[in-house]
């Protein structure tokens, strides 16, 4: 009798749940419909499309596109630059790097900016408003997917590869439900998110990889650049974050021509703080002892730009490793391997180099700086098999044109 009553409460919290996600379901089809019948029957000279903006650091995954439109007279192409989210104190900041940065980048483009925070800034003569990241949370209500599908059409490209399946991921359902345009960065990633439905997705090709140029500056130095995970979850692997931290500047012992960059990722420190795991005082004082020793934080603002420079990545479960593994250069792998990821990711991971503790990471990087990188080949061949051409950007850009035309 309880087993029976156990399942009957069961399947009505099933349904309790399920009703209010299929009316949010039916009502996003509804607004997506409604919004490409309006924009194809409007007359006009040109396709605006406004690009939503708060992280330069992963702006290389949009910029190819971006500046195709901005080439191609048939668009009129302008950025929404949104200021930086504190995750410490979860709240929106006052503009600083991110608006200075998109200004000394693009000085004849169109800027908008948000005056304070209820600003409604997206009206109907928008046809496209492409998102950054996938995580809604750090913009205004005003500027989240389900408000903005009311002036304007859509559009997702990926800031991130995908390495792990979509019903292992954090990403807002929502957010992707009111997208009329999600351009998957692989057709794995398309296959999967379509399966899931009410989702517009489409592979094209990865403009990510457009804004790749691994020609190495030949500077004489060994560059080791190390990359950590921002939150110790072990849903994504960990991080190496706090048990490497105060041992990364050993590595400076193994040869004279290491040069080391820190590059954790942005809200690394903040999150630190946030988890009481270290004060503001501890983590002025920890990136003053860095810079103090013979190692850096890196300054670039794209992490594309170090990649470039780097010979061997230290790294935590991230992107970054898809990004730096196709320029064929040796990587150390410091995340739990044993979580759920995509087939390409398993083998690129069974092409890099594990490393399960500190002494792994040492061993390795000693071996790697004398010239002993034995998985070389092995690299190579995982990464023919990989789809990094380049035309995506044009194909992208025919099909925001088609779809209104």
């Amino acid at each position: 009798m309880n087993s029976i009553l156990h399942n009957l409460l069961h399947n009505c919290k099933n349904l309790i749940m399920y009703f209010p996600r299929m009316i949010k379901g039916k009502n996003a089809l509804k607004a997506k419909e409604n919004i490409l019948t309006i924009k194809r029957n409007l007359p006009r000279d040109k396709i605006k499309v406004g690009f939503i903006v708060q992280m330069p650091e992963i702006w290389d995954k949009e910029a190819p596109v971006f500046e195709a439109l901005l080439r191609d007279d048939r668009f009129d192409a302008c950025l929404i630059v949104v200021p930086h989210y504190d995750y410490s104190k979860d709240m929106l900041c006052s503009y600083g790097d991110e608006l200075e940065y998109f200004r000394d980048k693009y000085p004849d483009v169109s800027i908008i900016t948000l005056n304070n925070a209820d600003d409604d800034i997206i009206d109907d003569s928008y046809d496209y408003v492409f998102y950054q990241r996938c995580w809604e949370l750090y913009l205004p209500v005003q500027l989240r997917c389900r408000n903005v599908i009311k002036h304007a059409m859509t559009c997702y490209t990926p800031y991130c590869y995908h390495c792990v399946p979509e019903d292992h991921s954090y990403y807002s359902k929502y957010f992707f439900w009111y997208l009329n345009k999600f351009y998957c960065c692989s057709e794995d990633q398309a296959e999967e998110v379509n399966k899931i439905g009410k989702i517009e997705s489409v592979y094209l090709g990865y403009p990510g990889f457009a804004s790749l140029d691994y020609y190495k500056k030949n500077s004489g130095n060994i560059n080791i650049l190390w990359t950590p995970r921002w939150t110790e979850d072990d849903h994504y692997g960990g991080s190496c974050f706090y048990g490497y931290k105060d041992k990364i500047l050993d590595l400076l012992d193994i040869s004279d021509s290491i040069s080391l960059k820190l590059r954790p990722h942005p809200l690394t420190f903040e999150n630190a703080v946030k988890e009481k795991r270290m004060t503001e005082v501890e983590v002025k004082e920890y990136i003053e002892k860095i810079n103090s020793s013979g190692a850096s934080f890196d300054n670039n603002k794209i992490v594309g730009e170090t990649l470039r420079d780097t010979d061997i990545l230290i790294t935590d479960f991230s992107t970054v490793v898809v990004f730096y593994f196709v320029s064929g250069r040796p990587l150390i792998y410091c995340s739990d391997t044993n979580i759920p990821m995509t087939g390409l990711f398993r083998q690129i991971l069974d092409s890099v180099y594990i490393a399960k503790s500190w002494e792994d990471v040492y061993r390795i990087t000693k071996d790697l700086v004398n010239g002993i990188d034995p998985l070389y080949e092995k690299r190579q061949e995982v990464i023919r098999k990989m789809d990094v051409s380049k035309d995506s950007v044009s194909k992208i850009v025919e099909d925001l044109y088609k779809t209104l035309n």
